[in-house]
């Protein structure tokens, strides 16, 4: 019999310590280090207790015993802060610091209970049954550890039902809970039994070798049941998102209360049971990653899938149907209201630029009713204007040039604004003006700058006061610096002037006013052409040759 108990306590041992050293394998979370202390402890007291079997003499004994004391006295410490942490609580610090210092205090007394007298009062050594055995007379502290080791236990017990009280917990769920507080409760049962009936042999290493296993196969079956998994599973039921599991191999595990309302024919399926009835066809599409939205009900839902892992294994997905219908109604309406306000003020925008393109016109039919033309030279001019800029903006694509090709149509009707503040008997006299009524009619170009910024000063876009003043003042000037008002030459002539200066001059050669008749085709092509390099800007007259038809086809259907 002793044979069988040696053996007995040598395997325990030996599950206990392999238990301890698979703990310390792995990365351990805040459980499963509080539980490899409680493995440790036991460790400790299986040693103490396979020493005392083994004991030939007093001082093996008392050693042995000595072990078996100090494991006793962290056991169920920390076997009740492993069940707090795993019911998702926590000891005050305080507290925490108070009970660790008894802890130590009282493992000191017991580790020395041989020399200070407070364990036992005497200790004996005998033979009894051929075992040999130590006769102890109790002191005070064998009581305060039994106490200690029972009152953990009765702490541990009652934070395990106060936790499942106030959580609603499933079947599973409660069978679990019950096995892991029997594993739990264990050695002290066996410590119990012990002191009620005399025993030749402890059973308290068969105790803890048996908790010690029921927990280690929790661990590897559930990964520790964590009292927090109550409230996620209560998550899981309420959520407006139907979830359903399954293994790496798609086989059905569970579902929540909406996906069974998506798909019912799962209420029939059982644990790991596969999908293979063809209304779970939409499920295994999913699964594949086939749609990235579920329609039901007349709501939208995102598809996720997500994988499971454990110790880094592949070990199932969750199908994951996330409501997303709030939020597609909001980008839906976002978008809607994007676009209505987009038109609108495109509508707005039009119009604004509608009105001022009849402002503008209408200020040049002002100009053209006080000068001597026949009438039309605004929209001749602006017409051939128009010509030159879009056939220039499909070659020169300077951002600043682009502006000037997208403007200079709505505000060539401008450039004689100026003409407005000279005299009716220079600007309509029949004949050749003198040299004093010439310089008079120089500064329209001056003033007709100054009167644009007065009219269009609280215009929005600011690009087309600058163009609409810029070819207002500078439209006489050329390209030899001998024009006017400021004499500029070459590239220092803005574009538009330039552009607007090659299609002023030609209107006024082919065109019939108060003081000569139309000029032909030919002739006023000719003078044009000396005019590039000394008049206009040379780069203009490939532009110009290349619209020419098209600008003597607008005039002769115009009768000029």
């Amino acid at each position: 019999m002793l044979t069988f108990f040696t053996w007995a306590y040598g395997i325990c041992l030996l599950i206990s310590g392999a238990s301890f050293c698979a703990m310390l394998t792995q990365k351990l979370n805040s459980n499963q280090q509080s539980i490899s202390k409680c493995f440790l402890a036991e460790t400790i007291m299986l040693i103490g207790y396979w020493l005392r079997i083994t004991a030939i003499d007093q001082g093996q004994l008392i050693t042995a015993q000595k072990l078996i004391f100090l494991g006793g006295c962290f056991l169920y410490y920390t076997l009740f802060v492993f069940t707090v942490s795993l019911c998702n609580l926590k000891i005050p610090k305080v507290v925490r610091v108070i009970m660790v210092l008894f802890q130590i205090g009282l493992g000191v007394i017991m580790f020395t209970y041989d020399k200070n007298g407070l364990v036992y009062k005497t200790i004996e050594f005998t033979i009894s049954d051929g075992l040999p055995k130590l006769v102890e007379t109790s002191g005070i502290f064998i009581y305060i550890y039994r106490i200690q080791f029972f009152g953990y236990a009765v702490l541990m017990l009652l934070t395990v039902l106060a936790v499942m009280a106030h959580h609603k917990l499933t079947k599973r769920r409660i069978i679990l809970t019950q096995v892991l507080v029997w594993a739990l409760l264990l050695p002290a049962i066996a410590f119990l039994l012990e002191k009620i009936i005399t025993m030749k042999y402890n059973i308290m290493p068969f105790a803890c070798a048996i908790s010690i296993t029921i927990i280690m196969s929790l661990i590897y079956l559930s990964n520790f049941y964590d009292f927090s998994d109550d409230v996620r599973e209560i998550a899981y039921e309420k959520t407006n998102s139907a979830i359903i599991t399954v293994s790496f191999d798609d086989l059905y595990q569970n579902c929540n209360p909406l996906a069974l309302e998506m798909f019912p024919g799962l209420a029939k399926l059982s644990y790991n049971e596969e999908l293979a009835a063809e209304e779970f066809e939409p499920i295994k599409s999913l699964l594949k990653g086939d749609s990235k939205e579920y329609f039901f009900n007349g709501r939208v839902y995102e598809v996720e899938i997500k994988e499971i892992k454990k110790d880094n294994r592949f070990v199932g997905k969750v199908l994951w149907l996330q409501d997303a219908t709030a939020h597609k109604e909001m980008v839906n309406f976002m978008q809607n209201y994007q676009s209505e306000l987009s038109k609108l003020v495109n509508q707005k925008t039009a119009h604004i630029i509608e009105l001022q393109n009849k402002v503008l016109l209408s200020m040049s039919d002002i100009i053209e009713g006080r000068d001597g033309s026949t009438g039309g030279h605004v929209k001749r001019t602006s017409y051939v204007v128009s010509l030159l800029a879009k056939e220039m903006s499909k070659t020169d694509m300077l951002p600043e040039h682009q502006l000037v090709f997208k403007h200079i149509p709505t505000t060539a009707p401008l450039h004689d604004l100026g003409k407005l503040m000279v005299d009716d008997q220079i600007l309509r006299k029949p004949g050749k003006l003198t040299d004093e009524e010439y310089e008079i009619m120089k500064t329209h170009a001056a003033k007709g700058a100054q009167m644009v910024v007065t009219v269009l000063e609280g215009i929005e876009n600011k690009d087309v006061l600058n163009i609409s003043r810029n070819i207002a003042c500078y439209h006489h000037e050329r390209w030899d610096g001998r024009g006017y008002p400021e004499k500029l030459s070459g590239d220092n002539i803005p574009l538009e002037a330039r552009i607007m200066a090659v299609a002023d001059v030609y209107d006024a050669l082919v065109s019939k006013r108060c003081y000569k008749e139309p000029m032909s085709f030919e002739k006023a092509n000719s003078i044009m052409q000396e005019g590039f390099g000394s008049q206009f800007d040379p780069s203009l007259k490939m532009y110009f040759d290349t619209c020419l038809p098209e600008i003597e086809k607008y005039y002769l259907d115009n009768d000029r």
